[in-house]
C-alpha cells in the first residue's frame, strides 16, 4: 500500500524585513510589468516541500528525451492512480538491489544526487496539487540549488511502452531538478523570483491594467508600423543589381535603334519605288520600253532597280540616243535590242559601261562613273 506523506510544508510567515525590489514579469506583445515584491524572507532550506509532484494528473502530449537514443520522442500519456502501486514496488526492487532510488540535476547523474525518494501515493486530479507525487528528501546540494532557485522545477525518468503507456521506473534514477520539464504543468518546486506569487491577486490585476494603459498605445503603434514595413517589404522587389540595370539599358537603347533602322529602311524602299515607278513610266511614255510588253517592261524594271542612276542619265540624254527596248525578250529573261538601230557614240557608252561592269565586277552606276572619268570626251 503506497504510504502518504504528511502536508506539504509552508513558507514561514513573513519577518519584518521587506523587499522593495521590483520584479519583471513578460507579458503578450513583449509588455514588461513592474511588479513590487511583497514582504517575504529568502527562502530556507526547511521551507522546501517534503514531496514534489513525480506527474501531473491526466492526459497530456509531452516529447521527452529517449535515454539509449538521444532523440526526443513523442508520447501521449494518461496519468491516473493505477501506476502509483508499481512505482512502489519497483523502488523496492531497486532497494533491495543496493540503490536508493533518487532525483538528479538536470538528467545528469554525474552532478551528484538532489534529493531521495521515499514512496510515491496518488494526490487527486488537481493540476497543481494531485497526480503522483513523491516523498523526498532532500540532499544538501539539493536544497542550495532550490533556495538559490539555480532550479525551480522537475521532470520524471520513467519507461514506457511502444503504445506511449507510462509502465514505470526506468532506473534508480527517478527524474532530475530542471527549469525545462517535458510535462509543462508540472507544478513548481519554489518561484523563480522571491514574493512574486504572494501578492494579491487583485492588486496584480492593478497593476497589470495600469501598466497596459500607459504602454499598449505605443505598443500597438510600433507594431502597426512594423506590419506595414514587412507588407511593403513582402508586396515589392529587391532593386535590380548593377549588371541588371545596364544591361535593361543597352536592351532598350538596341530596341531604339532598331525601330529607326526600320523605319530608315521602310521611307527609303518607298522612295526608292517612286524612283522606280517614275523611270519605268517614262520609259514607256517616251517609247523606250513597248508600253503593252509586260516582259519588256519587267525587264527594264529589273535593270532600272539595279541602277537607277544609270537610267536616269539615259532618260536625260536625247531621245534619239536611248536605245528602245524591242517587243521580245531572250530566253535567258535579258532585253533583246530591236527595232531603231544605235547611233554610234550611245552604243560605245553602253558597250564600255557593261565590259567595265564585266572586267571589274561592280554594278553599272559604279562602271558609268568610272568610264565617264577615263573618257570625259565620250560622255560629253
Amino acid at each position: 500500500m503506497a504510504r502518504k506523506s504528511t502536508d506539504r510544508k509552508t513558507n514561514k510567515p513573513g519577518s519584518s524585513r521587506r523587499s522593495n525590489g521590483s520584479r519583471a514579469l513578460s507579458c503578450v506583445g513583449g509588455v514588461e510589468l513592474a511588479l513590487v515584491a511583497s514582504d517575504s524572507d529568502e527562502l530556507q532550506a526547511e521551507d522546501l516541500p517534503s514531496h514534489i509532484q513525480w506527474m501531473p494528473p491526466g492526459k497530456h502530449d509531452i516529447q521527452p528525451r529517449n535515454s539509449a537514443t538521444g532523440r526526443g520522442v513523442k508520447l501521449s500519456v494518461n496519468v491516473g492512480p493505477d501506476l502509483v502501486d508499481r512505482l512502489n514496488a519497483q523502488a523496492e526492487d531497486i532497494r533491495k538491489k543496493g540503490h536508493d532510488p533518487f532525483i538528479d540535476f538536470n538528467h545528469n547523474e554525474n552532478n551528484g544526487a538532489a534529493g531521495h525518494i521515499e514512496s510515491f501515493f496518488w494526490a487527486g486530479t488537481d493540476p497543481v496539487s494531485g497526480g503522483i507525487r513523491a516523498n523526498i528528501k532532500w540532499t544538501t546540494k539539493g536544497a542550495q540549488a532550490l533556495t538559490g532557485r539555480e532550479f525551480t522545477r522537475f521532470s520524471p525518468c520513467f519507461a514506457a511502452d511502444r503504445g506511449g503507456s507510462v509502465t514505470g521506473l526506468s532506473t534508480a534514477n527517478v527524474g532530475g531538478l530542471t527549469n525545462r520539464p517535458a510535462f509543462a504543468e508540472n507544478e513548481r518546486i519554489v518561484q523563480a523570483e522571491e514574493g512574486k506569487l504572494n501578492m494579491d491577486p487583485d492588486e496584480i490585476k492593478q497593476i497589470v491594467a495600469s501598466a497596459l494603459t500607459d504602454t499598449l498605445p505605443a505598443l500597438v503603434a510600433t507594431e502597426v508600423k512594423k506590419a506595414i514595413t514587412e507588407h511593403k517589404a513582402s508586396e515589392g522587389s529587391p532593386p535590380p543589381k548593377a549588371s541588371d540595370s545596364k544591361e535593361a539599358e543597352d536592351d532598350e537603347e538596341k530596341k531604339e535603334l532598331k525601330e529607326k533602322l526600320e523605319a530608315f529602311e521602310a521611307a527609303e524602299a518607298k522612295r526608292t519605288k517612286e524612283r522606280v515607278d517614275k523611270i519605268v513610266a517614262a520609259a514607256t511614255e517616251r517609247g523606250i520600253v513597248p508600253p503593252k510588253d509586260d516582259k519588256a517592261i519587267e525587264a527594264f524594271r529589273a535593270s532600272v532597280e539595279a541602277s537607277p542612276g544609270l537610267a536616269e542619265r539615259f532618260l536625260a540624254t536625247d531621245q534619239e540616243t536611248v536605245p528602245a527596248y524591242a517587243a521580245t525578250v531572250t530566253p535567258d529573261d535579258q532585253p533583246n535590242r530591236g527595232g531603231q538601230p544605235l547611233k554610234a557614240s550611245a552604243d560605245m557608252i553602253e558597250q564600255k559601261i557593261m565590259a567595265y561592269a564585266s572586267e571589274h565586277n561592280v554594278d553599272t552606276e559604279t562602271a558609268y562613273q568610272a568610264c565617264r572619268q577615263e573618257n570625259p570626251t565620250l560622255f560629253a
